[in-house]
């Protein structure tokens, strides 16, 4: 039961979470023993510490939540004086406070927050409501307090005034502008680079105003719809640039940045970054007319194009549109290291050698070269080349360095798959010049002794390609590579040393194994031949051998040897294979243009009555009749939808057909027994004026025989029918050659041609 010194009643009143106001009535005295133990039931109940102590601050009553607040029992400290149970500092604040209290006459009650030591030995810190208890007559009688422990919501107080601190440090160091609005616009609160770059002094001369006052609006409502809408509506953030107005009034370009303010995920506000890029504009209108004349070419060249200071970052002042393609950053975004910088794009184990070689070349005339790897905005990573060069002031010193990057991911790539290719031949697969290199280094040894060497050359490979394009002297490279692949059992023995020749490897065999395997290789070679029915397209393969019995010689001495003997067998089969050859070539020549053997006799005919009268040597005579037979022999080469068109040719076609004097000229140098009439091939279609093709010739520059040839050739060729006309009689042919003699055709042979033809015993005499 609880009563005071003068025996009235004790009267509570609740405060929150189970804490009381003791007051005492002064009209009532208890007397009724229920209502006692009612109150004190209350008393023992309460969560809250509760006690009275009189005015020379002796306890007089302690509640028994006591025990749970600070570990004490009752007994444990009423009729206690709080100079036994307090520290000497609480003591102090509490009697201080009391003071006041009495000085203050009769107060409603004060508040103590003081530090006690709890009965386990550690500190609890208390608040408690204090309150005098007073008699009939107004005096005060002692004191009640009403207290609880504070500790744990101290301690989260001082975590969030940390935070806050932490928060307004944070805000404030950052070098951007931030402030935040509520959702009518007002601002909220502002950091001090946004007083700082607004030129204001005190927060509250922007907090709690209309955020026109920065950004300049004169109509709120539409500025909120146009600017602050999609943010309110859940967007992430939302990127602008505008005009923000100073203290003083002037305005600057700002570009910001709006971000949703939430609290308990509901949509509160917004807060606002922004940066002052009035210098960056200045500064981008300034680089544009000394970048405007360049633009255009870096924009076309591929990769990256850059100028940057020489620092640990390597801080660009210019990046080229490049930059995305090459490292999927924006150009800006590399800027001033706006978003990274270029040196954390470098791979991190290239960083100290690039370094270290830049270093290496200041000072120097020199241009830096270097191969490396970047990572790119999605994380992958990319082979580069740089190359670049320091750019100093007039006291030498480094003002920047300016370079370009490319990518050359692919080739290195492709490197190691080049490599491998640069030691075999692309067109057959067999192993190369370079490895047949390496090869006589790995096989002059001991352990492959005795090496044998055969060699092997394509008998008019040459001609063929003259003749009818280099696609069938391929094909036939073709077959004899697989003809030799499949003797020796693998490629990897069979090397194609040059156009047209070959060589093959026989380790640890000696001479009569490696004359057997020729004689197999050449039976092998017979066989397919037998197969083809056109002789043109047989394989004619000369070959030799040679094999190292020691070490004593190396294979320069086995490849003489093995050649020598090739070049033996070579020659004994070359006019054979030359004649088939040109024989095949003159049946071609006849098959698909309009040149029949006729015509060739004729020529013949014409061309030596002409030689005869000029007195022309046998020799020149059997040259001229040779070039009467083949003078057109370089029309194999030509479109048979060229040659048999019986409509006239366009520019194009008539282009191809005028190959046709060179292509014949190649044909004959390759062959032995042509090579003399070559230079009458060339020129046989020149004219007198210089006109003519394909070099443009003119009077007695052509070859005499070719003038020939001209005249008698287009003789015959006006008194034959063509698809595309009638013939001409022998008269209106002669008459058509005289009138192109001095043009077309030397004066003098076709004066002296017309006057032998139109005197027909020539021609009876000469047959």
């Amino acid at each position: 039961m609880l009563t005071n010194n003068f025996g009235y009643k004790a009267n509570f009143t609740y405060l929150s979470d189970n804490s009381f106001i003791l007051s005492i009535d002064q009209n009532q005295k208890i007397n009724n023993k229920d209502q006692s133990i009612y109150y004190e039931q209350i008393i023992n109940s309460m969560n809250d510490l509760v006690w009275i102590m009189d005015t020379d601050f002796n306890f007089t009553y302690m509640s028994p939540s006591i025990k749970n607040v600070l570990g004490y029992d009752v007994d444990d400290l009423v009729g206690k004086n709080i100079t036994e149970v307090m520290s000497k500092e609480n003591i102090n604040k509490a009697k201080a406070l009391y003071d006041v209290a009495i000085i203050n006459q009769n107060p409603e009650s004060w508040l103590l927050d003081i530090n006690q030591m709890h009965k386990a030995g550690y500190m609890v810190m208390m608040e408690y409501i204090v309150r005098f208890l007073k008699d009939a007559n107004d005096n005060i009688t002692s004191m009640m307090g009403v207290g609880r422990d504070i500790t744990e919501w101290m301690v989260a107080e001082q975590k969030l005034r940390e935070s806050k601190e932490r928060l307004t440090l944070l805000l404030n160091s950052t070098a951007e502008g931030i402030f935040g609005v509520d959702q009518n616009g007002i601002i909220t609160f502002v950091n001090k680079a946004c007083l700082d770059v607004l030129g204001y002094d005190d927060i509250f001369d922007l907090v709690n105003k209309h955020v026109k006052v920065i950004m300049g609006i004169d109509n709120d409502e539409e500025f909120f719809l146009e600017r602050f809408k999609k943010v309110f509506a859940g967007i992430t953030h939302q990127h602008e640039v505008d005009q923000f107005v100073r203290k003083d009034g002037s305005s600057f370009v700002a570009e910001y940045y709006i971000y949703p303010q939430t609290i308990n995920s509901k949509i509160v506000g917004c807060v606002i970054t922004f940066f002052d890029i009035t210098e960056k504009i200045k500064i981008e209108n300034e680089l544009y007319e000394a970048e405007r004349s360049k633009s255009v070419l870096i924009a076309n060249i591929p990769g990256l194009v850059y100028r940057c200071s020489y620092d640990e970052h390597y801080t660009m002042s210019f990046v080229s549109d490049g930059s995305y393609d090459l490292t999927g950053y924006f150009p800006d975004q590399l800027i001033g290291n706006r978003d990274i910088s270029f040196n954390d794009i470098i791979v991190p184990k290239y960083r100290k050698r690039i370094r270290d070689r830049l270093d290496a070349i200041i000072g120097k005339d020199e241009i830096f070269k270097e191969e490396y790897e970047i990572i790119c905005a999605d994380g992958s990573t990319k082979w580069v080349l740089e190359q670049a060069q320091f750019i100093y002031d007039d006291n030498g010193e480094v003002l920047a360095l300016e370079g370009m990057l490319i990518d050359i991911s692919d080739q290195k790539k492709k490197q190691a798959e080049i490599e491998y290719l640069s030691q075999y031949d692309s067109l057959t697969g067999l192993r190369n010049r370079f490895s047949y290199d390496r090869a006589k280094d790995k096989y002059l040894s001991e352990e492959y002794l005795p090496v044998s060497m055969i060699v092997g050359d394509i008998n008019g490979l040459k001609l063929i390609n003259d003749a009818f394009g280099h696609n069938e002297g391929d094909r036939m490279i073709i077959e004899t590579a697989r003809l030799l692949s499949e003797v020796m059992g693998s490629r990897d023995l069979v090397y194609r040393t040059s156009g047209d020749e070959f060589t093959i490897f026989l380790p640890n065999t000696d001479s009569k194994a490696a004359y057997e395997k020729l004689k197999e290789i050449m039976d092998h070679v017979n066989e397919y031949n037998l197969t083809i029915y056109n002789d043109l397209f047989r394989i004619n393969l000369a070959l030799g051998f040679a094999t190292l019995e020691n070490l004593d010689a190396d294979f320069k001495d086995v490849a003489r040897v093995a050649e020598e003997y090739m070049y033996k067998r070579k020659l004994n089969d070359r006019k054979s294979s030359y004649s088939t050859i040109i024989s095949y070539i003159k049946s071609t020549m006849y098959e698909r243009s309009q040149v029949t053997e006729e015509h060739a006799e004729r020529l013949k005919e014409y061309s030596n009555m002409l030689g005869l009268a000029l007195n022309l040597s046998q020799v020149e005579l059997d040259e001229l009749a040779l070039v009467s037979t083949l003078h057109d022999i370089g029309k194999v080469g030509i479109d048979d939808r060229i040659l048999k068109k019986p409509e006239p040719l366009t520019d194009e076609e008539w282009a191809e057909m005028k190959r046709h004097p060179e292509i014949g000229y190649r044909i004959c140098m390759a062959s032995p027994e042509l090579m003399s009439i070559a230079p009458y091939v060339l020129s046989h279609h020149e004219r007198w004026d210089g006109t003519g093709y394909p070099a443009g010739l003119k009077g007695e520059e052509i070859p005499l025989l070719a003038r020939i040839i001209s005249i008698v050739d287009a003789y015959d060729a006006m008194t034959e029918d063509r698809v595309y006309r009638k013939k001409l009689s022998k008269e209106e042919a002669l008459a058509e050659i005289e009138k192109n003699a001095g043009t077309q055709f030397d004066p003098k042979l076709a004066k002296l041609f017309a006057k032998l033809m139109r005197n027909e015993k020539n021609l009876r005499n000469k047959k």
